[in-house]
């Protein structure tokens, strides 16, 4: 079976160095404040490219000086209930986002911050609604997407990550195996990356019980590739967006998610196409969150993804990795 470190080999990298600087560049990208941010004057995503990097870090267990800080700064943005909003300056501190949140709660417990993890998780799961999920609360985005499956599937693995007990789950995993499109995927929009990966991920890490649902999500996946390896958005966004980097992370973090590892032939090519993208400073170029055109409260946000390309990226190698593990 190929290994990771054989594929990343293929391109004269190994592992450790693709992390290693991976990870610099999100230090590079260090504010006064500790936050994580690609633009210092904007605070539109500034707690959610801080959440991300904090996934990454927490995913190759890095406890560096920046990290201590990143924490010391979302520590400080937490709502009363030790959840979080993905903008800074932009809300009072009692309002959250589910998505930011599950993701916080994740990073913190895989950093060892079980106690802050598990009363953010406790409040989290208090918020499921009647029908099993969970609704994202962001006031910024229209109501009628607040129960995209992705939110809900962040939930459970946030409360997951934090040993506590999701209050129905049944009936979650009912209304996510419901989303699930004759095509195999769970839905897209522009609020939420404009690609049916970034939903698809966490939802099938979520129903890993169920096969044929995880199967139809896998050969979806397989089928929308190209032949050059990479992924791209197949719903069509107006002007500039995410790049294919983006989708391409996030569709190989799908098959992962799906116990699919870099013995696959799909996973090799994503990731050669994938390391064929990465910049001298050990990034990858994520575009713009697609916020387009202004709608309703909305501004016309280009914000800078860059920091969450990198992440994403990061965060797959880490799950590629575990999967090695898992067989060994």
């Amino acid at each position: 079976m190929l290994t990771l470190e054989r594929v990343l080999a293929r391109r004269d990298v190994s592992l450790s160095s693709v992390v290693h600087e991976g990870l610099g560049y999100l230090r590079s990208m260090a504010r006064p404040d500790g936050s994580i941010a690609e633009q210092p004057g904007s605070a539109f995503f500034r707690n959610w490219d801080s959440v991300n990097a904090l996934r990454a870090a927490a995913a190759w267990h890095a406890r560096d000086d920046w990290v201590r800080a990143l924490l010391d700064y979302l520590g400080g943005r937490e709502s009363p209930d030790g959840l979080m909003h993905p903008g800074d300056g932009v809300c009072v501190r009692t309002e959250y986002c589910t998505e930011t949140s599950g993701e916080y709660l994740v990073a913190l417990a895989g950093l060892g911050h079980r106690d802050r993890a598990a009363r953010g998780a406790r409040y989290l799961g208090s918020r499921q609604l009647p029908g099993g999920g969970w609704e994202l609360t962001d006031p910024r985005v229209p109501r009628a997407f607040h129960t995209v499956a992705s939110v809900t599937a962040f939930a459970i693995l946030a409360l997951d990550a934090a040993d506590v007990a999701v209050p129905a789950r049944d009936l979650a995993i009912t209304g996510l195996l419901r989303a699930q499109r004759p095509e195999g995927h769970f839905g897209a929009n522009r609020f939420f990356y404009h690609s049916p990966f970034y939903v698809a991920r966490p939802v099938v890490e979520v129903i890993g019980d169920h096969p044929a649902a995880v199967g139809a999500a896998v050969e979806y996946t397989r089928a929308a590739q190209r032949r050059d390896g990479g992924w791209a958005a197949e719903f069509d966004v107006v002007g500039d967006s995410l790049t294919d980097d983006v989708v391409t992370a996030l569709a190989l973090g799908t098959l992962a998610a799906a116990g699919v590892d870099a013995g696959d032939p799909a996973v090799r090519r994503g990731l050669l196409w994938l390391l064929d993208r990465r910049r001298a400073n050990g990034s990858w170029c994520g575009g713009h969150y697609p916020y387009y055109p202004a709608t309703g409260d909305l501004p016309d946000v280009r914000t800078p993804q860059d920091v969450y390309a990198t992440s994403q990226v990061l965060i797959t190698l880490a799950a590629l990795a575990r999967l090695e593990e898992a067989h060994e």
